[in-house]
C-alpha cells in the first residue's frame, strides 16, 4: 500500500461570546491499495491520521462513502466493503487520532482484476455537534488478478537487461499460458505504479517465447530481454505490463525497470 499527500481542514465556529477556532489536519488525502483479493479481508498497515492543531477538544466521526469514478477507476459499487474501526471519538486539544480500516470485497469472479475508487469521510464537529465540516480521503483500490495460478505480481529489474520469472502448473490439467508484452490495454486499463513512468519510445521488451504449455506439476522459466537504443540509459523507474492468459483466466504482471 502507498499513501500520498495531505489534506488540511480549517474552519471557524462562531459563538455569541466570541470566536472559537478549530484547526484539524487530515492526512493523507489519497491512499493507493494494490493486490486486494476479493473474498479476503485486507488490513492496510497504515492509517488515516487526524491531528487537532488547537487546544480545543473536537469530535470526529469516520465512515465509508461512495464517490464518482475517474478515467481509470470505476466507482466502488458498495461503500460497505470499506469497514472503519473506532468510527466516533473525542479528539483532545493538540492530540492526534489514527483511524484504521479494513476492506472486505465479496468473493465474486467479476471483482478480480478491477480498479475502484472509494472514500472515507472524516467529519469534524464541536461539542454541540451542530457545526460540522467533512473531509474525504480517497481510496484507489486495485484488486488481484483472477489468474488462480502461481504468478508474480511484480518483477523488478535493476541495472540489467535480462530478466526471468517462473511459471508453475500446480493443477491436475495441462495449462497453456499466452503472454502478451504489447497488449493495447497496457497504457489504458492498468494504473501505473506511483513514481514509475511509461516505457520511452524506442525501448523494447522481448520474451523468449510467448506461449508455454505446462503439464501438471511442470515448472518453466520465462526469459525476457530489454533492448535500448545504443548508449541510451535514463535514470528512474519505468514500467511495462505483461498480460497473461491461461484458458478463461486472465491477469497481468508488472515489469519494473529500475535504473
Amino acid at each position: 500500500m502507498k499513501r500520498f499527500g495531505s489534506l488540511t481542514i480549517a474552519f471557524l465556529l462562531l459563538f455569541v461570546k466570541g470566536t472559537l477556532c478549530f484547526e484539524v489536519e487530515l492526512s493523507p488525502s489519497v491512499i493507493i491499495l494494490q493486490d486486494v483479493r476479493p473474498g479476503k479481508k485486507t488490513r492496510p498497515k497504515e492509517a488515516i491520521i487526524v491531528r487537532n492543531l488547537t487546544k480545543n477538544d473536537t469530535y470526529i466521526r469516520a465512515y465509508p462513502v461512495s464517490i464518482g469514478g475517474t478515467r481509470y477507476y470505476e466507482p466502488l459499487p458498495d461503500s460497505s466493503w470499506i469497514r472503519v474501526k473506532h468510527r466516533t471519538t473525542v479528539l483532545r486539544g493538540e492530540k492526534e487520532e489514527r483511524i484504521k480500516f479494513v476492506l472486505k470485497f465479496p468473493d465474486e469472479e467479476q471483482l478480480f482484476n478491477r480498479s475502484f475508487l472509494g472514500g472515507i469521510a472524516v467529519e469534524v464537529s464541536d461539542s454541540s455537534r451542530i457545526f460540522k465540516l467533512v473531509g474525504v480521503v480517497k481510496l484507489f483500490i486495485e484488486t488481484e488478478s483472477s489468474l488462480l495460478l502461481p504468478l508474480p505480481n511484480r518483477i523488478t529489474v535493476k541495472n540489467v537487461r535480462i530478466f526471468q520469472f517462473l511459471l508453475e502448473n500446480s493443477t491436475k490439467d495441462t495449462i497453456i499460458y499466452k503472454l502478451d508484452i504489447n497488449h493495447p490495454m497496457d497504457a489504458k486499463e492498468v494504473r501505473r505504479t506511483p513514481g514509475c513512468q511509461l516505457f520511452p519510445d524506442g525501448w523494447k521488451l522481448r520474451l523468449e517465447k510467448d506461449v508455454y504449455s505446462l503439464s501438471p506439476g511442470e515448472r518453466r522459466f520465462v526469459r525476457g530481454q530489454l533492448n535500448l537504443p545504443q548508449q541510451e540509459r535514463r535514470k528512474g523507474c519505468y514500467e511495462k505490463i505483461l498480460f497473461v492468459e491461461a484458458g478463461e483466466k486472465r491477469g497481468f504482471v508488472r515489469i519494473v525497470i529500475d535504473f
